[in-house]
């Protein structure tokens, strides 16, 4: 089934290689099978790079970012998001995003030693 679904992103691609959800939709789908991280946040990237203005493009990406422990680059795209929000859709879903990279932050400071973060660079 997930072949599938990837297949089916791959061919949404063929014909129109400008479409930016499918790379995103991509991205999302290579987090969930731990595929190559590196491949997962190329193709977030290009999905931006497509479509930069689109805030849950820009969401997604953090995410993503957030799954590779780069806490500061997420709370950017997000922030980035929340910039280009024009809905109050998108809006709150910025808003939630940065939120839950703050609890990130809290949770990165609690139990990873190795790491210190800054939260008043996080929204409150």
């Amino acid at each position: 089934m997930i072949q599938e679904i990837e297949n089916g992103q791959r061919r949404a691609i063929e014909p129109n290689p400008q479409f930016a959800p499918a790379y995103a939709q991509l991205a999302n789908l290579y987090a969930r099978q731990s595929k190559s991280r590196q491949e997962r946040l190329a193709l977030a990237q290009k999905a931006i790079q497509l479509q930069p203005s689109a805030a849950w493009l820009l969401i997604n990406l953090g995410h993503i970012l957030l799954r590779m422990d780069r806490v500061d680059e997420a709370r950017k795209a997000g922030e980035r998001g929340l910039a280009v929000s024009q809905a109050p859709e998108e809006k709150n879903l910025a808003l939630s995003f940065l939120q839950s990279v703050r609890f990130f932050y809290i949770g990165d400071i609690g139990l990873r030693s190795n790491r210190t973060q800054n939260l008043d660079k996080c929204l409150v």
